[in-house]
This record gives structure tokens, sequence and C-alpha cells, in this order.
């Protein structure tokens, strides 16, 4: 089992145990054997034994593993499957154009070996991002907006806690889930951690699946979240129940100001982000994890579904509603409109 302190502000952490859950890992590949005497106050003492045998056989070509290699894909035999690529690639201020087009996953532990494990489980499948305490973790979320964030709870400067309830409560990073992972796996502290924002966890050691599965499924239901953001954003049909208040707020927002300069055909992401006083990043990722689409997108569908509005309620015709709503040449207009609802301006009029 890992190690685990009460109080990281009183105690001086000494390590998280991860090197014992490996010792033992290994010492179980080689079919050796492992034990441990306690006496309070004077010590512990770990003794391993190894079995002498001449049966292993290496083949022509085979690389022997070494120490390490062996212990990782002890823990986990999918570390073995996992390339060096991603791990090389990350970084702590994070991993550049590394997996791009794969969901974005920030990492904040300020443990290496941790760090490392979760690298490589995770590396194929996101764009790993990784910070070494809170306070970089808090910083990298609102610069690069990412689209998960698992963290430890126990880290200098500032904790898991302390990062849970930043973000939860900031408009740029408000939607983005969050996992705490930790050693405090003591009731109160698990509550602590779900009052503060967090959408899971997870005591540590953890299951390897046990955590993917949980980061799969919170995709999905930021999935399923998507059509009632891209609803309350095109005719504002979603209820306060449906959407949490924060992000219908922030959507709200978005779609006020491109109605109130809706007819400005050169309006865009730029008036946009400079109205919201967010850099161009930060509005493209949240609206993407929002919505589903990107900036573009967004305003167009605003756009049009003004112009369906105009359609159904007044006289205009399809060219007069097209400058109405900002789209100053007919065709294109009617192209997009065709392209969004399945039928023609002419037809909707009808």
């Amino acid at each position: 089992m890992f190690y685990q302190v009460e109080d990281l502000a009183t105690q001086k952490q000494q390590g998280s145990g991860v090197g014992l859950a490996l010792t033992k890992e290994l010492v179980q590949l080689l079919n050796g054997t492992i034990e441990v005497s306690s006496k309070p106050g004077a010590g512990t003492n770990f003794s391993l034994a190894f079995p002498i045998t001449r049966e292993a056989k290496v083949q022509e070509g085979e690389l022997i593993p070494t120490a390490e290699s062996a212990a990782l894909a002890a823990v986990s035999p999918e570390i073995s499957k996992v390339p060096a690529a991603p791990a090389a690639q990350a970084s702590l201020a994070g991993s550049g154009q590394a997996n791009a087009g794969l969901p974005t996953l920030l990492i904040v532990e300020d443990n290496a070996d941790v760090r490392l494990y979760l690298t490589a489980c995770l590396g194929t499948l996101y764009h790993l991002l990784l910070a070494k305490d809170g306070q970089e973790g808090i910083e990298l979320a609102i610069d690069e907006v990412p689209d998960l964030i698992v963290s430890d709870v126990m880290m200098p400067v500032k904790d898991g806690f302390a990062l849970c309830e930043t973000l939860k409560n900031d408009e740029r990073t408000s939607h983005i889930p969050i996992v705490l992972l930790t050693a405090k796996a003591d009731f109160d502290s698990k509550i602590t951690g779900l009052r503060k924002g967090a959408d899971a966890y997870l005591p540590k050691p953890f299951e390897q699946e046990e955590l993917l599965v949980h980061l799969e499924q919170l995709l999905i239901l930021r999935k399923k979240l998507q059509v009632t953001y891209r609803n309350l954003a095109a005719a504002d049909q979603a209820s306060a129940s449906e959407a949490p208040e924060i992000e219908n707020v922030f959507i709200q927002k978005l779609r006020q100001e491109v109605l109130a300069h809706i007819a400005e055909e050169d309006f865009g992401i730029v008036h946009l982000q400079r109205a919201l006083g967010i850099s161009r990043t930060q509005l493209h990722n949240k609206i993407k994890a929002l919505t589903g689409q990107s900036t573009t997108e967004f305003i167009r569908l605003i756009r049009l579904n003004k112009a369906r509005e105009l359609l159904l309620t007044t006289d205009l015709n399809i060219s007069e509603v097209g400058y109405e709503v900002g789209i100053g040449n007919p065709a294109y207009f009617s192209r997009i409109y065709a392209e969004t609802y399945g039928e023609s301006p002419r037809q909707t009029r009808k």
C-alpha cells in the first residue's frame, strides 16, 4: 500500500510509497518473497528473497529487460506496450504538438515517479500536459483549457482541493472535469474533494482500468451536454436544471454579445474575445468543450438561428434577412442555411 500521511501541512512528505509498490510487484514477477518486521519507535525491516534458477532462455535478438522496465511492466502490463515518444515529448510546461487531435489531459502531480506512471498509462490516449504542483496546474489549466484534469491532492504551494475550487469557480475553466487521486482515502477527505467540485475521487493505489473508465465516461457525459449547450446558444431552449449555472451564464453572455452585433458582417472571433477579456485559445477551447463547435461555427449558428426566426416572423425577403444577420452574400447565405437546417430559406418561409 502507498505511504499515507495525515496532514501534509504539518508533516514533511518523505515519499508516496510508489517505490515499495514497484518492489513488491518486481519481487512477485521474479517468484520471490518479501517480508516485513516492524516495531513502533524502533524501525522497520524489509527482507527480500529470490530463488536461484538457471531456467531463463534468451532467444536470439531478444532484448533483456532492465529492472526499471520490468518493474513498470509488473505494475501494469499495458506500460510495456506504450511507445516512448509520448513520455519523452510531455514536459512540465506541456507536451507541445504531441498527440495532436487527441483529447487534452492535464496531469498535476508533485511526485516524479507517479507522473511517469500516469504518463505511461495515458500517453497513447491523450495529449498530455504536466504540472508539478497545484499552482502550476492552475496556471496551465487557465492558459491551455484542457479537456480533462487528473490531480493529486497533497501537493506543495497549492493542494488538489485548492486547485479544484479555483478552477471550478473560474468561468474559463469551470467546465473541465477533474479527477482527484490521493492517498487520503478517508470519508471526510473524499467529501471535501467532491464539495470542491471534483467529478471523481480515486484513492491510491488505483487500478489503471478504473481511471481510464472514469476519464472515458466523463468525456461521454461532456459530449451529451454539448447538445444542451448548442440549443442554449442557438435559441435559449435549455433550462437551468439542464446546464450548470456558470456554464449557462457563459453561453448566454456569448449569445447576447453576438446578437448585439449580428448585423455586422465583420464581427468575429477577435471582437468576441475582446468583449469577454479572454485569449483566443481560451475562447476556442471553452466553446469547443461546451458545444463541440469552433468559435466561427458557434457565431454562425447564432446568426442562422436568428435568420430562421426572421424568415418565420417578418416579411423581409431572403437577401434582406441575410443582411440583417451579417451575411451579405445571398448565395452563401442560402447554402449554409440549407446545410444547417436541411431546407432552403424559401422552403422555411412556406
